[in-house]
């Protein structure tokens, strides 16, 4: 009985509660709605409390949780849907009966409904609340500082800090400058541009300049979301942020940091990698799901990064004129008034080069375009001594000043009343003079201690580098500064026109007195400056300053004095009082006498740089503590004393590029001139800069074993080089074998920069010269020599040196019988500094590298190979790896230049496969057309210039060698590679992604530059170029076309200059399909192409605002037109600023009507010999009723030579309307009349285009009242030529140029317009 029960109950369950409940939707649906509208107003008052709360946490700057948010989204459609239900029942009824079917469909949903509502009611509860304290993203209230994206220096440091950023091996990275420079903006584009790229899963910023712990941990916490409240102590606090921080992979930017940190009690995870190594370092080990951390910092001063142990240190520098001006405008706005722009310019460049100061004061001018407002801030940025400007600057300043030692402040002030820039080695010279190093017994001491105080003034900001070695600058405003702060004891005149001695203006207890170009007339006969220790007068511009006999009586205790460019025929008798002097500069100057030196017995130094001496010295010899005597580039009019041994307590000696007579050593006559072999008895002598054109004159055992620096230029061949950038050099041309030559091979043992040509006896450079390995040579040049095999031969003697480890260039020139550069392999870090290497001429080497020394190189960033007539392979397989696979690629990373030229039998750059030897290079099969120059097994991940000249290769590269070579390419260079058919398959194009300039020339076979084959019979995709900005194109015999039928939208995006010169094939060079192609172009210059007949041919789609401003279009015979057609938009080429066509036979006019009417910016026309134009601008093909004006108001010049059709500027009635022009020059141009005359009457009324024929055919109008100012009238037609005056003439109006000549026909009498 059990069963069927059971049974029955399911029927009843699966049966009759369905058929209930579905009923029960037809007759309780007025109940359900009632219900439904209750849940639907309690749901209502949930919703309006949890409202309340998600309003209260969003006042308290709270995140509301996502599934808040999604709960009131899904309340509010539920209540509209419900509202909607029980308000709408009037369907259930028809007529007086129920509406069954409407009835059940009411019920069920509002069943249904209610039960929705009671269940997002339950969820509404929200317990744990509706909101949460965010975490603080900084990057998204970083300020964008308008045109700061523009500014070179700025992009630049920016890149290297996001590469440093993406080292692994770098952890702590530093920004330095001085205050205002933009450290903090710098680092908050880079936290921008990491939060982008998702570098790091956390970036955080925050300020350290007053050190307080608390603080930049609640900071740096409040970033992370997380609460440091509960923990009391610190290092509680430290350790819960440090755990934090561990957990996600974390860049922190500390801002101004003004001293060291602690990291530990900060709570910043240890960085370093030898601690990561080295964990009990911290004694906390770090756990192995650390996800690692990186420092960023900035600070005022590099040496507070480096006691913070920063790894990279990039400096920040003021900004140049240009890019001030470039943050000035783009803060400012466009400056449109040319006169506020002029003042603009000169406010721009007194902010010293500081973005707090231009962007200060450029805001402070943005809607002001009062003149006398913007003068007067000028005069208050001139004014130094202004409060608010000077307290600015020393703000900016101060710190890093205040932090310096005494020593460096002294330097610093040295720098600074010398002007913006001075030469290091005559600062040495007074800072030794004037006493400023402590504790300094010899000069090379001393020249380290400048060399680190320098150092530390760069690091300071204080100082920076110049362009010009040796020579050390500082920013206008910082000098400006120095002054101020030296004022009080110094008096310093710079380019500044004075007449007389400014005694009035010097300081009562001045120490430093320098007149630098003042144009000074006459000194006193007395100087009365007591504290006087330094004078410095530089009278180069004018050398007849005399100095009188008593003129230093008054300055005893002068220790440092320079007279340069000076005139002196005899040596002032008051000198000899200058007991106290240690630096005497007569450099630049001309000296007749010098008799009374002696006197001065404790001078140091004597420098006569570039000085004519007529009769040396002999009582020099006195000079018993004399350290230094600079001679260089000097003239000693008769002969040099042999007296030099005498000065037993030199130090330095410079006889540079000085003429100086020395005697034979094997002169058997008693010795009156210096002899070289004295040199030796210089026992003190610790640098020497010295050439000795006459090789023979050389001692063979000269000592040279003590010279810690020198210069030493030995033979005819070699001019003298003031290269600075190394302390150790050689140059040597010697007619005897170098071998026997004791003193040379001293000091090959320590140089850095050798030179050698024709040296006789060496065959094996390494170990004939340096068996040691040259370990510190860093630059190599040997040429002209037919006796070199081998640079290195390791294998003739056993290898236990490193060679060459600090070698950066290696120069081989015309070395004819060089079989290697290296023959065998060399042992680990051989060459391992190399950069650049330069080969030229060496007609026996077939090879450059062997792979093995290919795989030493770390730092090679250029190669050149020239005129090599055997070379088959740039790197090859050596024997000693003969027989070896090597699968790996071999990868020049840091190669930027590779440049092969004049390479008749070169094959490839490598071998296809890693087995072949030499011994079987000679039966390699014939190249095949397919394979490639370059291949795969080598990669250039970093090479942005390639050139190959006079390289007989058919195929540069291919799809796999593409890949590898070109996509940091940005300078492409192939000429004359005869078996050339195209340069690029196109489906490598879209990887020149940052191709800057592409010149091709003399590929004679070549006869498109990118193939339209297609790849598995589909064409390729678009061509790109979106960086490519210059195509040069020359002396091409069968190349058809420039460019590629396939291109993106973006293509040639930044395309500035285009050339094309000497091809022949060419008709067009802008097709309809290029329209969009010169949008950008700047300049275009086609020359000598004899079948060009369209320069652009314009369609529908033609850019109407293109950049072009110069045309050049010379020996084209088949050029019809310029421009196919007017342009659909008035404004095209508008920005044209000159244009020039020259021998153009077949073209008839050169601007069609609607590009004639709106050039706004034309300067110049040149036009020359165009026979068959008859006018410069087309007639328009709608007839015009009204006169047609030409305005130029910026033409300059006007050229028209050997146009015998032309009859005037426009067919139609026209007027033309040249304001500036100067220069208008005629010539051969027979049917041109270039004169109309028009009554004062006349000139409002309108002519018909079929009127006034014989009024049109003139270039220009003159009014009536104007006619007498040609001077006589004449008749008949004219022969026109008019030049412009070498000396300008007066603007005014039309008559702007000089002078005018017009010549009649018949009459030889010139008539001229003045």
């Amino acid at each position: 009985m059990e069963i069927p029960a059971a049974v029955a109950a399911k029927i009843v369950e699966l049966t009759v509660e369905p058929i209930v409940r579905q009923v029960g939707y037809i007759f309780c649906y007025r109940n359900n709605l009632k219900k439904l509208e209750d849940l639907a107003n309690e749901l209502q008052a949930t919703k309006e409390r949890i409202d309340h709360k998600v309003e209260a946490e969003r006042r308290n700057l709270r995140k509301i949780e996502d599934d808040v948010l999604k709960w009131q989204e899904s309340v509010i459609k539920t209540l509209e849907d419900a509202k909607q239900l029980w308000k709408d029942p009037h369907d259930a009824k028809v007529w007086c009966f129920p509406n069954l079917k409407s009835q059940y469909q009411h019920g069920r949903k509002a069943k249904k409904m209610a039960d929705t509502i009671v269940e997002m009611k339950g969820k509404g509860r929200f317990d744990e609340g509706v909101g949460y304290v965010p975490r603080l993203d900084i990057t998204n209230n970083l300020p964008a500082i308008r045109g700061s994206d523009g500014l070179e220096s700025r992009k630049s440091i920016k890149e290297d800090v996001l590469l440093s950023l993406k080292d692994p091996k770098v952890n702590k990275i530093g920004v330095y400058g001085i205050g205002g420079v933009g450290k903090t903006t710098l680092v908050q584009e880079v936290c921008k541009q990491v939060k982008h790229d998702k570098l790091f899963d956390e970036v955080l910023m925050v300020t350290i300049s007053d050190t307080n712990l608390e603080r930049i941990q609640d900071e740096i916490a409040e970033q992370l979301g997380l609460r440091l409240e509960e923990r009391t102590s610190k290092s509680g606090r430290s350790n819960h942020l440090c755990e934090r921080i561990k957990m996600e992979k974390t860049l922190i930017i500390l801002d101004d940091l003004r001293e060291k940190i602690d990291l530990d009690k900060l709570g910043i995870p240890s960085l370093d990698l030898w601690e990561k190594m080295n964990p009990e370092k911290v004694g906390v080990p770090l756990k192995d799901d650390y996800k690692g951390c990186k420092l960023l910092m900035t600070s005022r001063s590099e040496d507070i990064l480096q006691k913070n142990d920063a790894q990279k240190n990039f400096p920040l520098q003021v900004l140049n004129d240009e890019e001030s001006w470039s943050l000035f405008e783009a803060m400012v706005g466009d400056v449109k008034d040319d006169n506020l722009r002029e003042i603009a310019t000169q406010v721009a460049q007194r902010c010293a080069g500081l973005p707090v100061l231009i962007v200060t004061i450029a805001k402070s001018l943005k809607y002001n375009e009062d003149i006398d407002y913007w003068k007067d801030t000028l005069q208050n940025l001139k004014r130094v001594d202004s409060k608010d400007m000077k307290e600015t600057i020393f703000s900016a300043l101060e710190f890093n000043f205040s932090r310096l030692e005494d020593e460096v402040k002294k330097v610093f002030l040295l720098c600074g009343v010398h002007g913006t820039f001075i030469v290091v080695s005559d600062l040495l010279k007074y800072a030794i003079g004037l006493g400023i190093f402590k504790c300094i017994n010899t000069i090379e001491h001393a020249r380290n201690r400048l060399r680190k105080i320098i150092i530390d003034l760069k690091a300071s900001c204080l100082l920076v580098d110049d362009a010009r070695a040796g020579i050390i600058k500082m920013h206008d405003i910082v000098h400006e500064v120095a002054i101020s702060m030296a004022s009080k004891y110094a008096f310093t005149k710079i380019n500044a026109k004075l007449q007389d001695w400014p005694g009035k203006d010097i300081p009562e207890r001045c120490t430093h007195i320098i007149l630098y170009h003042c144009c000074i007339q006459n000194l006193p006969k007395r100087l009365d400056c007591p504290h006087l220790t330094f004078l410095h007068i530089n009278s180069s511009d004018n050398r007849s300053l005399e100095i009188p006999n008593s003129f230093f009586e008054g300055v005893g205790n002068l220790e440092a004095l320079d007279l340069t460019g000076m005139t002196i025929a005899s040596l002032p008798i008051s000198l000899s009082s200058l007991t106290k002097l240690k630096t005497l500069c007569l450099d630049y100057c001309s000296l007749k006498d010098m008799t009374g030196i002696g006197a001065l017995m404790n001078l140091e130094i004597l420098s006569l740089i570039h000085s004519s001496v007529e009769e040396f010295p002999r009582d020099i010899k006195q000079l018993t503590k004399l350290r230094m005597l600079d001679l260089s580039r000097s003239g000693i009019g008769t002969t040099l004393p042999n007296i030099l041994c005498k000065l037993t307590k030199i130090e330095e000696l410079y006889m540079g590029n000085a003429a100086i007579k020395w005697d034979m050593e094997s002169s058997s006559t008693q010795k009156r001139n210096a002899s070289l072999a004295k040199l030796g008895d210089l026992i003190g002598l610790t640098t020497l800069e010295i050439q000795i054109r006459e090789a023979s004159l050389l001692p063979k055992d000269i000592a040279f074993e003590k010279l810690e620096r020198y210069k030493v230029v030995i033979g005819d061949k070699w001019e003298w080089s003031d290269n600075k950038e190394t302390s150790r050099l050689l140059k040597v041309k010697l007619d005897s074998s170098i071998c026997w030559e004791q003193g040379i091979k001293t000091l090959i043992k320590r140089v850095e920069d050798l030179y050698l040509d024709k040296i006789i006896g060496i065959s094996n450079v390494l170990f004939d010269l340096n068996g040691e390995g040259f370990p510190l040579l860093r630059h190599l040049h040997i040429q002209n020599n037919g006796e070199i095999q081998h640079i290195v031969d390791p294998i003739k003697r056993n290898q236990t040196h490193v060679l060459f480890p600090k070698l950066e260039t290696m120069v081989l020139h015309n070395l004819n019988n060089l079989m290697k550069i290296c023959h065998s392999s060399v042992r680990d870090n051989s060459f391992g500094k190399l950069k650049v290497v330069r080969v030229r001429n060496c007609d026996q080497l077939v090879y450059l590298f062997s792979i093995s020394m290919v795989k030493a190189f770390s730092q090679h960033v250029e190669i050149e190979v020239s005129e090599c007539s055997s070379m088959k392979m740039i790197i090859f397989v050596d024997s000693t790896n003969s027989g070896k696979i090597f699968d790996e690629k071999i990868e020049f990373l840091p190669l930027r230049s590779l440049t092969l030229q004049h390479l008749p039998t070169i094959d490839y750059f490598c071998p296809h496969e890693w087995t072949s030897s030499l011994e079987t290079m000679e039966n390699l099969s014939r190249v095949n057309i397919s394979t490639p120059f370059f291949n795969a097994k080598v990669k250039f991940s970093n090479l942005e210039t390639l050139k190959l000249s006079s390289v007989n290769v058919k195929k540069i590269w291919d799809e796999s060698s593409a890949s590898y070579l070109v996509h940091n390419l940005a300078n492409l260079t192939v000429e004359d590679c005869s078996g050339l058919k195209y340069l690029f398959p196109s489906s490598m194009v879209g990887r020149l992604s940052n191709l800057k300039q592409l010149e091709i020339s003399k590929c004679d076979l070549m006869e498109e530059i990118i193939a339209t084959e297609e790849i598995n019979g589909v064409a390729d995709g678009e061509v790109l170029f979106p960086k490519l900005e210059a195509i040069i194109i020359k002396d091409m015999q069968n190349l058809k076309t420039i460019w590629h039928l396939i291109l993106a939208s973006n293509s040639l995006a930044f395309l500035k200059t285009l050339k094309v010169k000497n091809c022949e094939k060419i008709e067009k060079i802008f097709p309809e399909y290029m329209n969009g192609a010169f949008a950008t172009l700047e300049t275009l210059e086609v020359e000598d192409c004899k079948t060009v007949q369209q320069i652009f041919q314009l369609g529908d789609s033609a850019d109407d605002k293109p950049q072009l401003k110069y045309i050049t279009l010379l020996r084209l015979p088949q050029l019809k037109q310029v421009w196919s057609r007017d342009p659909q938009s008035g404004h095209c080429f508008k920005s044209l600023q000159v244009v020039r066509v020259e021998h153009c036979g077949h073209l008839e006019y050169l601007f069609p009507f609607t590009i004639a009417e709106h050039l706004p910016q034309l300067e110049a026309i040149t036009i020359k010999n165009a026979g068959k134009m008859k006018e410069i601008v087309s007639k328009r093909e709608e007839p015009l009723h009204n006169i047609v004006n030409f305005v130029f108001d910026e033409l300059t010049s006007i050229v028209l030579w050997h146009l015998h059709d032309l009859q005037g500027f426009y067919a139609g009635n026209h007027s033309l309307s040249c304001s500036s022009l100067k220069e208008l020059n005629v010539w051969k141009c027979e049917k041109l009349k270039l004169f109309k005359t028009q009554s004062m009457s006349s000139q409002g009324t309108h002519y018909d285009d079929n009127l006034s024929v014989s009024m049109q055919q003139s270039l220009f109008t003159l009014e009536e009242d104007k006619k007498k100012h040609i001077g006589r009238s004449y008749d008949g037609e004219l022969n026109l030529e008019a030049k412009r005056r070498s000396n300008g003439g007066i603007l005014l109006g039309f008559w702007n140029f000089s002078w005018l000549k017009l010549v009649p026909k018949i009459s030889s009498s010139p008539y001229y317009l003045t």
